[in-house]
């Protein structure tokens, strides 16, 4: 019998931190007003690019597996707060343009 293991510090350093990384960036967005849609989507929308893009590139350096291994499940929570980011964006442009620019600003800081 061969027994082998993985080392876990490749796939931290080299996959969990680029991601950590993308996702730590989303957190400027917070950076703009309410009223700059287009510049909180543009950031948003670049980042869930370039994760979609670095999942590919992952996808093609780990071994096919037919199971949801932690590294996916971190790789969908990723995605889905990605998403997430871009949906508070656009109910905040909503929110400023049909209830006001205060209303807005009080749900602007919960997301």
């Amino acid at each position: 019998r061969i027994h082998a293991h993985r080392i876990p510090t490749f796939y931290l350093s080299n996959i969990v931190a680029v991601l950590f990384g993308i996702v730590g960036i989303s957190f400027l967005s917070f950076l703009f007003g309410p009223d700059a849609l287009s510049d909180r989507l543009n950031l948003n929308c670049t980042l869930l690019l370039a994760a979609v893009g670095f999942k590919t590139y992952v996808a093609d350096t780990l071994p096919k597996v037919s199971l949801l291994t932690a590294l996916d499940r971190y790789l969908l929570g990723t995605f889905a707060f990605l998403y997430f980011l871009m949906s508070g964006s656009g109910l905040v442009l909503l929110l400023a343009t049909y209830f006001g620019e205060v209303l807005a600003a009080r749900v602007d800081r919960i997301f």
